[in-house]
């Protein structure tokens, strides 16, 4: 593990949170140096890195680190669509800026495209014995966060009664994040994640008429169900 235990590659290892400090490096592109913080969403990535390492501080190793990993995705992606005003019109893509070929590094919608799993049946595990290093990704931090990813676009994309999008980008952006900073700790995982949303969504909701209540809460459950993480 990294001496912080927190230090992370998250999208590109020349990009990074080391526990004090975001550090982004520069890559050739058509033969000119390009820099990462020119990528907004990879900017965003990183500053959400510090925002877990102050306050659940997921250990950056096998599922805690894919949630680590998650998170910062997850509240990329709001950022980056903070814009607009419907889930209808949002780009569920993360880091397609760094080069020239508008190709994403993830794609919460559809984590398979990019050689991630989107179902518990499918998660990566590493040998128990074997050293966590950047070799094996601390045990497949970048793989894993996909089913996780693939749960919190479930829940974004969900629809009401009348076809219309179930919840607003400010009430999803307020599950994920009061879920992080309030019900995560240090060795949390995906059910732990499902746990605080579903925690999270009771107080948020607790005022909202009880049908309307009901559908949240349920399809929170669902989101999370249908990619096999359980309570």
């Amino acid at each position: 593990m990294p001496e912080n235990g927190l230090k992370t590659f998250a999208v590109h290892s020349s990009d990074e949170w080391v526990g004090t400090q975001m550090i982004y490096g520069q890559r050739m592109v058509n033969g000119a140096l390009r820099s990462y913080a020119l990528a907004s969403d990879v900017v965003a990535h990183e500053i959400t890195h510090g925002l877990t390492d102050r306050t659940a501080r997921l250990e950056y190793q096998r599922e805690t680190g894919a949630l680590n990993e998650s998170y910062s995705d997850i509240l990329v992606v709001i950022i980056a669509n903070r814009h607009r005003s419907s889930f209808d019109d949002w780009n569920w893509e993360v880091g397609e800026d760094l080069d020239l070929t508008g190709v994403p590094i993830r794609d919460l919608s559809d984590p398979p495209r990019r050689g991630q799993p989107a179902h518990m049946r499918d998660f990566r595990t590493l040998d128990p014995d074997a050293d966590l290093t950047n070799e094996n990704d601390w045990g497949w931090v970048h793989v894993n966060s996909g089913i996780h990813n693939k749960a919190a676009f479930n829940l974004m994309a969900s629809r009401n009664a009348a076809g219309g999008r179930l919840f607003t980008p400010r009430e999803a952006a307020a599950l994920f994040y009061v879920a992080l900073t309030q019900y995560l700790s240090r060795t949390s995982g995906f059910s732990d994640s499902r746990r605080g949303v579903e925690l999270a969504a009771r107080t948020l909701f607790r005022d909202d008429e009880p049908a309307t209540k009901a559908r949240k809460l349920a399809t929170v459950a669902t989101a999370f169900n249908d990619v096999g993480i359980t309570a």
